[in-house]
């Protein structure tokens, strides 16, 4: 019995050290929480916003909103005229306090259920999508009567991107590197849809967290991007479709 608990600390120990410290204990995590914790208490001194506040310490920014403002009620969530109007409101509260840029967010229509009213806005630069993330939604969960906000814009300059790749030229390089790759099979049902552009996050490229403007095309297990005004091309593995034929 002594020698299996000699082994199991001894186990833990090593479990310790190959994971090393947690990130909550580093000093990178510290000085993140003390920027956004006085960001925070700036937002709620502001705005009057009484709840809870999530972080995203990878983008230094609110991820979400739980709770209520001071001064904005929504007496009928069912009436989506005066729902989105309110929602607007909060809107213009927040926005000093997002990623995205003025004039970059798209709103949609107001949903409504029997639990929730909700509205969102999609975030788009020149034109142009965002993946993954570009997305804020407003909801009021009307059993608890609080708002939650979603934030998961990113910030992105609205300076103009020189297009150096035609979307033709782009599909044929990349069916090219797709037929060079290991996934080439002729007798899978190949492309699934016609090369999209859009600001995409690729975790391979010198800059892990810089969103940069990409035509893309999605093949069975694997997917190719290429930089639009570099030309480099990044192949991303699909996960799930991946698995499924392991």
């Amino acid at each position: 019995m002594k020698k299996n608990m000699l082994c199991l600390f001894f186990l833990v120990l090593i479990v310790i050290n190959l994971t090393g410290t947690p990130y909550e204990q580093t000093e990178e995590y510290r000085q993140k929480k003390e920027i956004l914790d006085a960001r925070a208490a700036k937002f709620k001194a502001e705005t009057g916003f009484v709840g809870d506040i999530a972080y995203s310490y990878q983008y230094m920014r609110f991820s979400q909103l739980y709770g209520t403002f001071n001064d904005i009620n929504l007496a009928d969530p069912h009436d989506t005229i005066i729902a989105e109007h309110v929602f607007d409101q909060l809107m213009h509260k927040i926005t000093p306090f997002i990623l995205a840029r003025e004039g970059q967010l798209i709103p949609s229509v107001i949903e409504d259920s029997r639990y929730t009213v909700s509205k969102k806005w999609v975030q788009k630069i020149n034109g142009y999508s965002v993946h993954p993330g570009g997305i804020i939604r407003i909801a009021y969960n009307i059993d608890t009567q609080e708002f939650i906000i979603g934030d998961a814009t990113v910030d992105i300059p609205d300076k103009p991107v020189s297009i150096n790749i035609s979307k033709e030229d782009a599909k044929q390089l990349m069916i090219n590197e797709y037929k060079k790759s290991v996934y080439y099979n002729n007798r899978e049902w190949g492309i699934s849809k016609e090369p999209s552009i859009a600001y995409i996050r690729i975790s391979t490229s010198k800059d892990p967290l810089q969103y940069r403007l990409y035509w893309s095309m999605n093949f069975f297990q694997v997917s190719f991007s290429i930089d639009v005004e570099t030309l480099d091309i990044h192949q991303h593995i699909n996960i799930m479709m991946h698995n499924v034929l392991q």
